[in-house]
């Protein structure tokens, strides 16, 4: 698991921390032992997963990678601004709402289910988050309705053009042919007289 996390979080970029959440304060000190003594382990053999970690901790000036917690206190493990908590947050919710709607799940239900494991006081920042998230889903609805009438308007625009050339061609042909045989009743005359 630490090797996949290091993948994930150098190599693939895909996040900064893990933070494990245990059930009780005995349960986080257990796990802070087990993830200690996995980390030796691994320096000892001089495993590529910490040699990634410790690049990443370098690079980014990251101490703590792994983090633990309790049910009771998980979200205080944050160590940024509040701005940066709730942008992060943003982007976490925007992510499973897009997940959502391409899945043709409900979004209010999806709101629901976040709400159902994360603290009350992000209840309001996942209720804004959908609000926002429903509206550039409307714009974005608009405009590809307002493209598709676009096309729709040239591709009627092309067919009128080319209905009115084919019919200007035509009575051109028709013209040609009225002359033509104007021209041949003429000679026809005169050969007969």
């Amino acid at each position: 698991m630490i090797q996949s996390h290091a993948r994930q979080i150098y190599v693939e970029e895909k996040y900064q921390h893990v933070l494990w959440v245990c059930p009780t304060a005995e349960d986080m000190q257990r796990m802070r032992n087990l993830i200690r003594q996995a980390t030796e382990l691994f320096r000892a053999r001089q495993s590529a997963a910490m040699k990634q970690l410790d690049a990443y901790k370098e690079r980014s000036r990251v101490t703590n990678v792994f983090r633990l917690g309790t049910t009771d206190n998980w979200t205080q493990q944050w160590q940024g601004s509040k701005e940066e908590r709730c942008g992060t947050l943003r982007n976490f919710l925007w992510a499973h709402f897009q997940q959502a709607t391409q899945a043709h799940k409900d979004l209010d239900s999806q709101a629901q289910e976040e709400q159902d494991w994360m603290p009350t006081t992000d209840y309001s920042l996942i209720l804004q988050t959908l609000t926002d998230y429903k509206n550039a889903l409307w714009k974005r609805q608009q405009a590809e309705e307002a493209r598709r009438l676009q096309e729709q308007q040239e591709q009627q625009r092309r067919a009128e053009e080319a209905s009115r050339r084919y019919a200007a061609e035509l009575a051109a042909r028709e013209q040609d042919e009225r002359r033509a045989n104007s021209l041949i009743g003429k000679v026809e005359k005169l050969f007969n007289k």
